[in-house]
């Protein structure tokens, strides 16, 4: 059920998607500002973070110069207190007393413990001052007790055995750090376990023993306490053997970590390291045998992560901004394209003429402008192919006045014909004869076209009634070659021409001569009606020259007012069947005759 929902919204999306411009847009331009924003956010994170991984590096640098200092100063405090005792002309000498009476024992002692009071009032982070001699013998003095035993009584005896004595023996009178003891190690007394204390000793050789100064590890913490920024971090000191003397966490596991890459960069002054997701620091302390660990523990420290919330929150407000401003632009730029396609979709539906406004000059602008221009022409070529209908109708209504009973006129014709023929008068019979095949065609053939050859008898028929009228006042020549006889032309188109020149051209003429002729020319068919009549005078053959070559054919009217189908009519018709190319050309020149060309395209029959 998820699955079909899932997949029918996924659906509604690309079909949203494919079909609306807007959504295709929105998304393109809301991607592209995403994806810039993206990366300019990514870049500001990842400085923002250099920066501040930088600035934190460099503080730490200064916290360990500071550190190294304040270890400096304290390793001189205590080698100073440490050699304080150590060079006491009496102290050298302890090992002579020790040889001697129990009194002289005593005595030695008791001067020692009053030198080591004075040291730890000097110098409040010495817990306890501890000598042991190798003659088996060893002193105690801290702010809790004064002890001396000797070897068999002696507690501390385990320390001629350590390494610390072996060190501070090998060091001869340098002073040599160890770690790793308690208060406990160091007393005589019962100390309860919560009251252990954790020591760090600096230990000296002097004459026959070895000479211990105790500081609390606390004491020492606290030089560079100021190290600890953040609740991830710890650090801890490490002697040169890469054993940690303290640690600021217990669970803290640089030293295993560290050990391996401080011995083997023994000679250098500060070592970093990645180990997981931990960045390990290593400062070798300068007049303090050992190391300086810091470590922070996680990728990110408060300031980072600020940033990174910071950096998201931007995220989220820049793509919310540009996905209202990405709607607004678009919304705001295919607003005249919408407004474009309502009057399209209008255009379609028959409003012709819409017109929309120009409001601008760019691309929009341009398809606007065209569209109003190609919705003007469409109302033109609309008005005008309406105009064209009314024309047809009105030639159509025109020929309807002239359409009489066919049948009724026919028989009437052959009724007349019998009549003269049986009174003996031929000539009304072949006068009638004539008229009958005349009106034949008129009758009897309704179709567009018919062959040349037909439409030279239509005309023969003619001549012969018109010379009956007037009384062989008429010549009639044909001279269209046989291979044209076949082909297709106009019904009726050469009549009204023959019947102008018989009209007008022969109207103050005794008698004249019409020639008929037709030429193939460029693959049209010109057919070409000459008479040798009056002719026409140059004013009325320039008007009659306009009417025929102007393109507005719907306007040309009946020559003459006459109601027959004249000299006009006829261009008219051949022009809206073959085209503007074609029609008729008139030629003349007054007292001269008249030549009138119909340029019709050949139609084999065939």
């Amino acid at each position: 059920m998820k699955r079909n929902k899932f997949h029918h919204i996924c659906t509604l999306v690309v079909s949203s998607w494919r079909s609306h411009l807007s959504v295709r847009l929105v998304s393109s331009f809301f991607l592209l500002f995403t994806a810039i924003i993206c990366i300019t956010l990514f870049l500001f994170y990842r400085k923002s973070n250099q920066i501040i991984r930088q600035n934190h590096t460099d503080y730490i640098n200064a916290q360990f110069d500071q550190c190294d200092i304040n270890m400096s100063r304290f390793s001189e405090k205590i080698d100073l207190a440490s050699r304080s005792i150590a060079g006491d002309a009496r102290l050298q000498e302890t090992n002579v007393y020790f040889k001697g009476s129990e009194v002289n024992k005593l005595m030695q002692a008791r001067y020692f413990f009053q030198q080591s009071q004075q040291i730890m009032l000097d110098y409040p982070e010495i817990t306890s001052v501890v000598y042991v001699d190798k003659g088996g013998w060893s002193m105690i003095c801290s702010p809790n007790e004064n002890s001396y035993m000797n070897k068999d009584t002696n507690t501390l005896a385990w320390l001629l055995d350590s390494s610390l004595y072996r060190q501070a023996v090998s060091a001869k009178r340098s002073l040599v750090w160890h770690s790793g003891y308690s208060s406990k190690q160091f007393s005589t007394l019962y100390i309860s376990p919560k009251n252990y204390e954790n020591l760090i000793s600096a230990a000296r050789y002097v004459n026959t023993g070895v000479l211990l100064i105790n500081v609390h590890e606390e004491d020492v913490y606290a030089l560079f306490d100021m190290m600890n920024c953040y609740d991830d971090e710890s650090i801890m000191l490490m002697d040169l053997d890469g054993k940690a003397m303290f640690r600021s966490q217990e669970d803290s596991n640089i030293s295993s970590l560290t050990e391996a890459a401080l011995q083997s960069s023994a000679s250098q002054k500060l070592i970093r390291f990645n180990a997981g997701r931990s960045q390990i620091s290593c400062y070798r302390l300068s007049d303090f045998p050992g190391w300086l660990v810091y470590e922070i523990s996680s990728d990110f420290s408060p300031d980072q992560a600020g940033i990174l919330r910071l950096t998201i929150l931007m995220l989220v407000i820049s793509c919310s901004i540009s996905l209202v401003l990405a709607k607004y632009f678009v919304s705001k730029a295919l607003a005249p394209l919408n407004q474009l396609t309502q009057a399209v979709s209008k255009l379609s539906c028959g409003e012709f003429g819409l017109k929309i406004p120009e409001r601008s000059s760019d691309e929009i602008g341009i398809l606007e402008k065209h569209f109003n221009t190609m919705s003007a022409k469409i109302r033109a070529l609309f008005e005008s192919q309406h105009e064209l209908e009314q024309q047809k109708r009105k030639y159509e209504i025109e020929s309807l006045r002239y359409q009489i009973n066919p049948h009724f006129i026919y028989n009437t014709l052959n009724t007349i014909k019998w009549m003269a023929l049986a009174n003996n008068q031929n000539n009304i019979a072949d006068c009638t004869t004539a008229l009958g095949d005349f009106l034949k065609p008129v009758f009897r053939d309704s179709g567009t076209y018919c062959l040349l050859s037909e439409e030279e008898k239509h005309i023969q028929s003619y001549i012969t009634i018109m010379n009956y009228r007037f009384a062989g006042k008429f010549d009639y020549e044909s001279r269209i070659p046989a291979q044209y006889g076949n082909i297709l032309v106009m019904r009726f188109m050469l009549q009204p021409i023959i019947e102008n020149a018989l009209t007008h051209g022969f109207s103050q003429s005794p008698h004249g001569k019409i020639i008929l002729d037709a030429a193939e020319v460029g693959g049209d068919l010109l057919i070409t009606v000459l008479d040798d009549g009056v002719g026409i005078n140059e004013k009325q053959l320039n008007t009659i020259q306009n009417q025929l070559s102007s393109p507005d054919i719907h306007s040309m009217e009946f020559a003459n007012g006459e109601t027959h189908i004249g000299l006009s009519n006829v261009n008219c018709r051949i022009k809206l069947q073959y085209g503007d190319q074609y029609g008729i050309q008139i030629h003349s020149k007054y007292h001269a005759g008249t030549e009138v060309t119909l340029r019709v395209p050949i139609s084999d029959s065939k």
